[in-house]
C-alpha cells in the first residue's frame, strides 16, 4: 500500500516495482526512490523478465485474409440433376392445360355405357296408350 501513495502519478514505475518484487525481490527495492525518467532498461533485459513469467501468454496470430480463397469454392457444389421427360416430349408444345383436371371435369371424358343405363328413370312409368278406350 505505501507504494501505491509513494507512485500514485507514476503508474508505469508502481507497474514495474510490481513485476521486479513478483521475480526477485533485492532488484524491485533499488528501484523504488526513481522517476520514470530515471529508469533506463534495456530491450534484453523486458525480453528476459517477459519469458521468466509463468503467466505470460503469446497472443495467437491472426489469419490473413487470403482474397484467392472464397468461401463458396469450399463448399461442395451439387449437381443439378435433368428431369426425366417422357419419350414423346416436344418443347416446343405446350402440354394441354387440362391435364392437372380430374378425369370427370375435362372435356374430352365420355363416361362408359353401363354408367349410362344406371343413370335412367327407376320407378318404372311409361308412356303407354289408355288401356281401356271408352266411346259413346
Amino acid at each position: 500500500m505505501a507504494l501505491i501513495r509513494i507512485h500514485e502519478s507514476e503508474p508505469r514505475i508502481l507497474a514495474l516495482i510490481k513485476l521486479y518484487d513478483y521475480i526477485d525481490i533485492s532488484s524491485s527495492s533499488s528501484y523504488l526512490g526513481l522517476s520514470p525518467s530515471d529508469i533506463n532498461i534495456d530491450n534484453e533485459k523486458v525480453n528476459q523478465i517477459e519469458t521468466s513469467l509463468s503467466f505470460y501468454r503469446l497472443s495467437s496470430k491472426k489469419k490473413e485474409f487470403n482474397p484467392s480463397i472464397n468461401k463458396n469454392d469450399t463448399k461442395p457444389k451439387k449437381k443439378k440433376r435433368n428431369p426425366k421427360l417422357p419419350t414423346n416430349y416436344d418443347p416446343l408444345i405446350l402440354p394441354n392445360p387440362e391435364r392437372w383436371l380430374p378425369k370427370y371435369e375435362r372435356t374430352g371424358y365420355k363416361p362408359k355405357k353401363k354408367d349410362k343405363i344406371k343413370k335412367g328413370s327407376h320407378q318404372g312409368a311409361t308412356n303407354t296408350v289408355n288401356k281401356y278406350f271408352f266411346s259413346n
